[in-house]
This record gives C-alpha cells, sequence and structure tokens, in this order.
C-alpha cells in the first residue's frame, strides 16, 4: 500500500522555499516617497516626503500666493497701509482610505501544520495584503483621481496637463496654482539634444532659488532614452541614490533630480517633482495598520484588515512640472 505521507511530504519537498511575486510592478515613485530627502544635510536638517500627522479634519497644506501688498515705498510722512494684506491661503486634502481583508481559513490552519507546512501560513498571507496595498498605492501615486474617486489622487492630478482643483483651490482662477507643463513635444530625444534642452528648459522653469526638482517619474521608454543621454554627455551626473538601489530600484541622477521608470506613468509623459512640497501624508492611527484577526459569528475563518489613511499633498504647484508626447 502506498504511503500517502510520503507522497505529500515529497512533493511539497519539491516546492521553492521562497514566494515567487508575479504581480508587482515598478512602483518606484511610492517608494521613493519613503526615503527620507536630505536635501539640508550640509545644514543639518532634512525634508520629510513620508509625513506622519496626529489628526484633524483634512491635510493641510499652507501657501503664500502674493507679497505681502502693504509693503512698498512710501513718501516721507506718508501713511503707511495698515490693510490686513494677508496673501496666505490654504490647500485642504481629504484623508482617504485603502483598505483590505486577509481571511484564513480555520481548515486551512488545520492543514498547515509543521510537518506539511511549505510556507508559514500567515506570513504568507500578510505578504499577499502587503503586496496587494503597494500595487493599489503605487497606482494611486501617479492617478489622475478620476479612475476610482475614492483613492489617493497623484501626479496625473496634482502636475496636471490641463487647469483643474487641487486641494479645492481652482488653477483656472488661480495662476499661482498651476504646474509648470510641457505640451510641445519631442519627436527625437536624442538627436540634436533635443531631448536635453526641453528637459533642461523646465527643469529650469521649476527652479525658484534653491528650490528645484529632486526627482523625474516617467515611464521605461522614456528613461530608456535619458540613460542613452546620460552616456553620449558624460559629464552629467549618473549616479543614482544607494537607498533606492537597497529597495532594488534602478535610478540614475540629472543635475542633482532622482530618475525612475514607473510602470504607472502614462505613455510618452515626464514628471518633474519637488518633493519638498508634494509630500505624502497618512494619519497616525491609519498608518498601514493591521487589525487584530477576528473569527465571526457563524464563519470557519479568521480575518484581519490593513489599512492607511492617507492623501498626496501640494503646497507649491508651480515647482511642479510635466512634459507630453516624448518620442524617441
Amino acid at each position: 500500500m502506498t504511503d500517502v505521507s510520503l507522497i505529500v511530504g515529497t512533493t511539497l519537498a519539491r516546492w521553492a522555499p521562497q514566494i515567487a511575486d508575479s504581480v508587482s510592478d515598478r512602483n518606484a515613485y511610492m517608494a521613493f516617497t519613503k526615503v527620507q530627502n536630505k536635501r539640508n544635510k550640509a545644514r543639518g536638517g532634512s525634508d520629510e516626503r513620508f509625513v506622519i500627522v496626529d489628526g484633524g479634519e483634512r491635510f493641510k497644506e499652507t501657501i503664500f500666493f502674493n507679497t505681502n501688498s502693504t509693503f512698498k515705498g512710501y513718501a516721507d510722512r506718508a501713511t503707511i497701509d495698515t490693510a490686513v494684506g494677508n496673501p496666505i491661503k490654504e490647500a485642504e486634502y481629504e484623508h482617504k482610505i485603502v483598505a483590505g481583508s486577509i481571511n484564513i481559513s480555520l481548515l486551512e490552519e488545520a492543514q498547515n501544520t509543521q510537518k506539511y507546512q511549505i510556507h508559514n501560513l500567515a506570513k504568507t498571507k500578510r505578504k499577499e495584503a502587503e503586496i496587494s496595498m503597494s500595487e493599489i498605492m503605487g497606482a494611486a501615486a501617479l492617478s489622475d483621481g478620476t479612475t476610482d474617486t475614492l483613492i489617493p489622487a497623484g501626479l496625473q492630478h496634482i502636475i496636471s496637463l490641463t487647469d483643474n482643483t487641487v486641494g479645492t483651490i481652482n488653477g483656472a482662477t488661480n495662476t499661482a496654482w498651476r504646474p509648470q507643463r510641457d505640451t510641445s513635444g519631442v519627436t527625437s530625444w536624442n538627436v540634436a539634444n533635443e531631448g536635453l534642452i526641453a528637459l533642461d528648459a523646465i527643469y529650469e522653469n521649476c527652479t525658484r532659488g534653491p528650490e528645484k526638482p529632486d526627482a523625474i517619474v516617467t515611464t521605461v521608454a522614456v528613461k530608456s532614452l535619458i540613460n542613452i543621454m546620460m552616456i553620449l554627455n558624460s559629464t552629467l551626473n549618473r549616479e543614482g541614490s544607494a537607498e533606492m538601489a537597497a529597495m532594488g530600484f534602478d535610478t540614475i541622477k540629472y543635475r542633482g533630480a532622482e530618475i525612475m521608470a514607473d510602470d504607472n506613468v502614462p505613455a510618452q509623459r515626464l514628471y518633474l517633482v519637488n518633493t519638498k512640497f508634494l509630500r505624502f501624508q497618512v494619519l497616525r492611527q491609519g498608518n498601514f495598520k493591521m487589525t487584530k484577526q477576528k473569527q465571526p459569528v457563524g464563519g470557519l475563518y479568521n480575518v484581519m484588515q490593513l489599512y492607511v489613511f492617507s492623501n498626496f499633498t501640494c503646497g507649491v504647484r508651480r515647482l511642479q512640472g510635466v512634459m507630453s508626447a516624448i518620442a524617441g
């Protein structure tokens, strides 16, 4: 009589010990938000791309739209204007909920005994949740806010090609609340430095004094064109971020800005991002938390949820940029 346990044991032994992830895309920009920005390192400071907030009804960004109008030239003994002259506005962003469930049946737990355990069931289910959450948040990081209005709206929404309302402020009526845009297109990126000229021009448009883009997010195809540009122009800095490399992302730099390919970027598109003013904010009590396992009444299974309360926020859109219609 065949030894069933031996057959099962032999079959299980042929299984790979590692779980293969055939789902995850290149969610480079979302990973980049979790890397601390050390642009002020020489002065002992750093900026946060990933901001944890204790509470509040909404995420808020304080914005200076104009200079205080009372500051101007006055004649001797003239009365100095005492009007309010308050140029401050607030951009407000809703708290968005992204969540999902992990369901483990009691039968699965019983079958997953030590003798027949290929992978730890709880760890496997948790990894399933983390991969799924990563994919949703990776898509959110580049979303335009219309495909799924319940998830956070990302770069397509904040650095939009057309005037829109971001953070409750209308870009159509507030010219200072518009990103830099180049929609003229690049037909041959590496012919006669066409791409380099266009990229440098919009980079300069996104720069004000010491404030400049620190991230360039684009498609695999456009990043490949930039890789070739970097090779042809050996004077440009090509070293990538050690932190991003440690997470498995291949990046290079252009004038200090990290260039990354993300599968969620629309075709022929490139975004220039200043992450000092475009950040990912989360509520402390909803910072990728996992609930405890609970067994519902009448159910032979345990359920737990992974959730986050968050959104992408921006305080200065004119320091962000977008290029479209890019070809090789």
